[in-house]
């Protein structure tokens, strides 16, 4: 199921977000993940993998990219490992 909004006038972009980012909330219960290109993550995170995958995915992340010039997903940390 994809959830979208579509608005004409500029004005109407902010309230027809609000209403797919809160249906999509709504949503959530019956949910268990989302199609990666389907989603704005930076406005709400979502599971797209599985946990051990994303875990995975990171530490290759921070082994290739220890500056931290490629930010993390959702709740993963985007402090470069030279930081923490």
């Amino acid at each position: 199921m994809a959830l979208y909004g579509l608005w004409s006038d500029p004005a109407d972009e902010t309230p027809v977000t609000r209403w797919v980012l809160e249906e999509t909330e709504a949503l959530e219960p019956y949910s268990s993940g989302i199609q990666l290109a389907d989603e704005n993550l930076a406005r709400r995170e979502a599971s797209f993998m599985a946990d051990s995958h994303r875990q995975r995915l990171e530490v290759i992340r921070r082994g290739r990219d220890p500056q931290g010039r490629f930010h993390a997903y959702g709740s993963v940390s985007d402090t470069p490992v030279h930081e923490r």
